[in-house]
Parts: C-alpha cells; sequence; structure tokens
C-alpha cells in the first residue's frame, strides 16, 4: 500500500472513532458533554479525598495535588483501554462491519491504530479541560508559566505510544473471545495501572511484591515524567524516567505487534472475523 493510501486509511478510521465515540451526536452536544464529564470526574475525586481526609484526621494539600495530577491524566489510560478493550467486538458483533474491513485495502493494524488515535484526541481535551478547571476553580497549586512544556509533550508522545501498545494487546486479544461483559477487559487492565502505577499513591507505599510489578511498567515511569514536568523539574532530573520507558515502551509495542499478528492468524483460521457470540 502506498503511503498516500496508509495516510488516507488512517485519516479516516481516526474520523470513523471520533463519529462512533461521539455517539454520532452534534458536536456542539458533544463538545458541551466533552467539558462536563471531566470536570464531574474529578469532582469526585477531590470530594472522595476530602471525605478520606476527614475520616483519617488529615489533609495534605500536596497530596491532594499528586492525586489530582495522577486522575487527571489516568483518563488517557482508562479512555483508551476502555476504547481499545471493546473495538473489535463492537465492529464484528454491533455494527458487523470487521469483515468488510478485513477484505478492504486498509491494513486491520492502520485501522486499530486509527481507532486508539481519535480516542486519545478525545480524552486529550479531557486533560487539558480538567488541568484548566482544577487551576483556576480548585485554585490547585500548579504554575502554569513553569510547567517543563518540552518534557511533558515527550513524555505524552511516548506515554501514548505505550497506552496505545496496551490497547493493541488488548484489541488482539478481543480477536479470539466471546462478547460478554462489556468493556470487562478493558476496565480489568486499566485497573491494574490505577494501582500498581503510582495513579492514587507513591509505588513506595504498595508492597514489596507490588512494587516489583510497577518496577515493569512502562506507566509507572510515565506518570512520574508527566507529574515531574507539571512542576517544573530540570530535564536532567527526568533523564532517568525517560531512558526506562523509552525502553520499556519499545518492548511492548514490539510485543503488540506480535500478538496482533498471532490474533490475527488464529481468528483468520478459525472464522472469528464475522462470528456472533453475544447470545
Amino acid at each position: 500500500m502506498a503511503m498516500r493510501d496508509l495516510v488516507r486509511a488512517f485519516k479516516n478510521s481516526v474520523w470513523l472513532g471520533w463519529k462512533i465515540d461521539a455517539n454520532w451526536t452534534d458536536p456542539w452536544l458533544f463538545a458541551i458533554y466533552s467539558v462536563i464529564r471531566p470536570i464531574a470526574g474529578m469532582l469526585i475525586v477531590i470530594f472522595l479525598f476530602f471525605v478520606g481526609s476527614q475520616v483519617g484526621e488529615g489533609n495534605d494539600p500536596k497530596y491532594l495535588t499528586y492525586v489530582f495530577v495522577g486522575n487527571t491524566f489516568f483518563i488517557l489510560v482508562t479512555e483508551m483501554m476502555l476504547s481499545m478493550g471493546w473495538v473489535i467486538h463492537e465492529d464484528r458483533e454491533h455494527y458487523e462491519v470487521l469483515k468488510y474491513i478485513y477484505i478492504s485495502p486498509v491494513s486491520i493494524y492502520v485501522y486499530l491504530l486509527g481507532r486508539a488515535c481519535s480516542t486519545a484526541l478525545i480524552a486529550l481535551i479531557s486533560v487539558v479541560i480538567s488541568i484548566l478547571f482544577g487551576v483556576t476553580v480548585l485554585r490547585m497549586p500548579i504554575n502554569l508559566f513553569t510547567i517543563n512544556y518540552p518534557a511533558l509533550g515527550l513524555s505524552l508522545v511516548i506515554g501514548l505510544v505505550a497506552i496505545a501498545s496496551f490497547g493493541l494487546i488488548l484489541a488482539s486479544v478481543s480477536l479470539l473471545t466471546a462478547r460478554h461483559g462489556g468493556g470487562t477487559i478493558g476496565q480489568a487492565v486499566a485497573g491494574i495501572f490505577y494501582l500498581f502505577c503510582g495513579i492514587i499513591f507513591p509505588v513506595s507505599a504498595l508492597p514489596p511484591w507490588a512494587q516489583s510489578l510497577s518496577k515493569v511498567l512502562p506507566l509507572t515511569y510515565w506518570m512520574n515524567m508527566v507529574r515531574d514536568s507539571m512542576f517544573g523539574v530540570a530535564p536532567a532530573e527526568i533523564m532517568d524516567d525517560l531512558t526506562v520507558l523509552i525502553g520499556f515502551t519499545a518492548v511492548f509495542y514490539l510485543v503488540s505487534l506480535g500478538v496482533l499478528r498471532l490474533a490475527d492468524h488464529l481468528a483468520r483460521n478459525r472464522g472469528l472475523i464475522d462470528i456472533t457470540t453475544e447470545h
């Protein structure tokens, strides 16, 4: 496939993913929903923090900011895991278009990347809205002028590749599984990352075996980089996390390609491309 055809296929996949994620609704209505949803989710987390602080008789503003940044950027993980964990079942058995995608010139790999990109774009909008709301309304101690934007941008790019790699693995597994339990597989994987990657509490608070698991998950180092960048830490101080993040991201990216190829091969041989499993 020529490069121009690849670009066109990717662009159309992004557009399709955007329309599906927006539920084919009016753009302005979806824009309002995109503003309200992240703010509502963030307020729930803040409320739970204050309730827990009252019960535990402790209220550390620094820890509140820690939780705020972690949950805000974790929107990217949650949305992409849920979307990629469900995209195959949705296309195969709800819209019943997966078989047509397979016989089209579009590579299933390019198509899945396009769907992941559309979800990432919507999630990034939610992240930006949440940060601005937190800083302007909730008065979070985050100085928008001291953020290390180059480091933050780099961490987001590499982090999105890592998240998309896990998403491709989920989509590959979905090729071989039945449609039961909605987006359970995506929720389960997102929950693992939420618990072990330092989103709501430092990795040092985990038991030793959990810390060992955390050290092999690229999102642990991604979250460290994001937090350091948000608080203007010097580039030299994030190089260790950056190096490990790049290494683990490369490994999981290659693994995702291998898993997708294997799952695609098995699905073709077993006749699972157009199977219906919801009943």
